[in-house]
């Protein structure tokens, strides 16, 4: 990348927008999930917390294993690990965090709370990323790209720059395509502490479930990662969108989705 190319650096408007948009629905849709149980089911608080913390948990082992296992490799590979052993740590931490009283998950609509703290963190974090990319975004367009790179080593200064290539090359029409992908997300979360608590926690307990929902989780995170090598965020974004959806689906079929929309809008009085 030459030097009038890294100077031409910025983001459009239009872009800047599109992550504004991503961070408020990363904040929104917790907060609506909240008070829609809230309005029609029963809240436990209980169960929330114990479903962020689950989360943090989890993906804070992820992420020593993975540094763990690959010592001095890159910290893009480490991050594409990381991504594939957070199905085996959330799901065994959903798990456990259900199986025992303290989390207070004795009911589908506990279940439900689980997932919306689990889920919930998750999209706190991801909304200050996202809002992390305004800020450093307003920031290049007025100091250069050289506000970023000055005292950085070549390696270090092309990494940070084609980062920013990457990031500034995202119009709106990829930040909405993620946007749903987003809601699409969380709805596999809900899926997930469904499908555990319905099977393995209210049901039969054998570990199998367990085993289900942690490929159930791997797919999601594997096949956009394959998607991925075409090349095309738009592309690999719908292929996530498709993997979600199709989780969604199977789990309210094998768990009998009718009888859980009762259970949670027609919850009975304790």
């Amino acid at each position: 990348m030459t030097e009038n190319e890294i100077q031409e650096i910025v983001f459009s408007g239009s872009t800047v927008l599109g992550y504004c948009i991503t961070g408020l629905v990363y904040l929104i849709l917790p907060v609506a999930a909240f008070l829609f149980m809230k309005r029609y089911s029963r809240v436990s608080i209980f169960p929330l917390i114990a479903g962020a913390v689950t989360y943090f948990l989890a993906t804070r082992t992820a992420d020593i294993a993975a540094m763990l296992m690959l010592g001095s490799a890159s910290f893009a590979a480490k991050q594409a690990i990381a991504s594939e052993l957070v199905a085996y740590t959330e799901e065994t931490g959903r798990w456990l965090a259900m199986k025992y009283p303290v989390s207070g998950v004795r009911s589908t609509p506990a279940a439900v709370c689980y997932a919306i703290g689990h889920g919930g963190l998750e999209c706190l974090m991801r909304a200050a990323d996202s809002f992390r990319i305004v800020s450093r975004a307003h920031t290049l367009n007025t100091e250069g790209i050289t506000y970023f790179t000055a005292g950085k080593t070549p390696e270090q200064a092309q990494a940070i720059t084609e980062e920013f290539s990457r990031l500034a090359g995202s119009g709106i029409i990829v930040s909405l395509i993620g946007a749903v992908g987003i809601v699409a997300v969380f709805g596999v979360q809900l899926a997930l502490s469904l499908l555990v608590y319905k099977k393995l926690i209210a049901s039969d307990r054998r570990l199998r479930w367990l085993a289900l929902a942690m490929g159930l989780h791997l797919f999601v995170n594997f096949l956009p990662w394959v998607a991925s090598f075409a090349g095309s965020v738009v592309f690999k974004s719908l292929t996530g969108i498709m993997a979600c959806t199709a989780v969604i689906y199977f789990v309210y079929r094998i768990t009998d989705g009718e009888s859980i929309r009762d259970e949670i809008l027609y919850p009975e009085e304790e």
